[in-house]
């Protein structure tokens, strides 16, 4: 198994065929002028920290009082960062919650041979990783020539609109908990990612499988539903996904 990482890092760097160098070429595909926006924001509003967690973190928020913080991966965040936001810590999970959680879900869907797995899920934050209160689905379109890499930069596109939609529902006093999760049907670990992922992602792409999985996209929104009993609709986004 140590040998299969090694020689998964070595393939990572040198193949273009590799996952990083996927989600390389689809970030400057999708995001090409990502670097450029950043650079004309306001020097002010963007601050360094070591971790959220820390004192000068929180004291950030507390100080600007914050209504609403958006994750979307770097450190674990503790209750009391989590409890600094005057109304909510989102998280954009890069996965289909309950489904897959974890790190790097997308390509693990893909080299599970289960590409319309692919998506994101805004949740509330707590403490379990990417275990909070699913607020909202995005499932990206699928198209024949998709990877691991344009599946993940559409799924980020399509959280910006998860977000927007519930800063929308807070401006017009629309405040919603969230359907609890119970349990993770798959939760990943980049450790657990080898050589061995990397064929499958090889040999999926080459067998031209993807485009038995072509979908459009689609977006599942949960404000409607009764989560007293915390009953989370699976059939509603299954339905979808495996048709």
């Amino acid at each position: 198994m140590v040998l299969l990482k090694i020689i998964s890092k070595v393939y990572q760097k040198f193949s273009k065929k590799s996952l990083i160098h996927s989600f390389s070429e689809a970030r400057n595909q999708y995001f090409k002028n990502a670097k450029k926006e950043f650079n004309e924001i306001d020097f002010n509003k963007i601050h360094y920290v070591q971790t959220v967690n820390s004192d000068t973190s929180i004291k950030i928020v507390t100080d600007n009082e914050i209504d609403v913080i958006c994750f979307l991966g770097g450190d674990i965040a503790k209750n009391k960062f989590i409890c600094a936001a005057k109304i909510a810590c989102l998280n954009i999970h890069s996965g289909i919650s309950p489904f897959y959680n974890g790190s790097g879900t997308t390509a693990w869907s893909v080299a599970d041979y289960r590409p319309n797995f692919s998506g994101v899920t805004l949740m509330k934050m707590n403490e379990r990783i990417d275990g909070g209160d699913i607020i909202s689905h995005y499932l990206p379109d699928i198209n024949k020539n998709d990877n691991s890499g344009t599946l993940f930069m559409k799924g980020i596109i399509g959280a910006v609109e998860l977000v927007k939609n519930e800063i929308k529902n807070y401006e017009n006093n629309i405040y919603f908990e969230g359907i609890k999760q119970t349990k993770s049907f798959k939760y990943t670990k980049g450790i657990d990612w080898n050589f061995y992922h990397d064929l499958r992602l090889s040999w999926f792409y080459k067998s031209g499988r993807m485009k038995h999985y072509e979908r459009n996209e689609k977006y599942f929104y949960y404000h409607d539903k009764d989560t007293k009993n915390n009953q989370f609709p699976y059939s509603e986004i299954l339905n979808y996904i495996l048709s």
